[in-house]
């Protein structure tokens, strides 16, 4: 049974080298989710998938449970801190062993994949500082830990 309601994926290095393929089955195995895919029947057709990138179209997406969210959405949404205002754009999510960071600059999306960003921010994804994602909106509400927002700066400050 294919990943529950996805019929077909998109696999390849970016958007102008990609293929899409048919769902034969899924299954989860630790963390990762294994598919099998029309026509990648032997472990060298697979190997030659090693590296490349598996979308899906986002109307097909899976709908996640309340509270999870695909790092997509997220990617592009503002941040505003109930004390210090709007700290920026989330940029990238940063998966860990733990809880996954937000990467919080000021550039909106778009500028964001042109270049770094000097007030580049981490803001761990936790239920006690990030108090609502607002999907229509595009906005994360949060309250950022004492500190955390001038530690960031500190770290960006030339030494001498």
């Amino acid at each position: 049974m294919p990943w529950v309601g996805v019929e077909q994926v998109l696999v390849g290095r970016d958007e102008e080298d990609c293929a899409t393929y048919q769902v034969e089955a899924s299954r989860g195995y630790s963390d990762r989710l294994v598919l099998k895919l029309a026509g990648i029947d032997d472990a060298s057709a697979a190997a030659d998938l090693k590296g490349k990138i598996v979308q899906v179209e986002e109307s097909s997406a899976p709908q996640l449970p309340e509270g999870r969210y695909y790092a997509a959405t997220l990617v592009g949404m503002s941040v505003r801190d109930e004390s210090h205002g709007r700290l920026g754009f989330v940029r990238d999510l940063l998966p860990t062993a733990g809880i996954d960071l937000l990467v919080v600059g000021a550039k909106a999306r778009d500028a964001s994949l042109q270049g770094d960003d000097e007030n580049e921010i981490l803001i761990p994804f936790a239920d006690e500082i990030v108090l609502d994602v607002d999907c229509d909106a595009g906005e994360i509400r949060v309250r950022v830990p004492e500190g955390l927002v001038e530690l960031n700066a500190a770290d960006e400050e030339p030494s001498a």
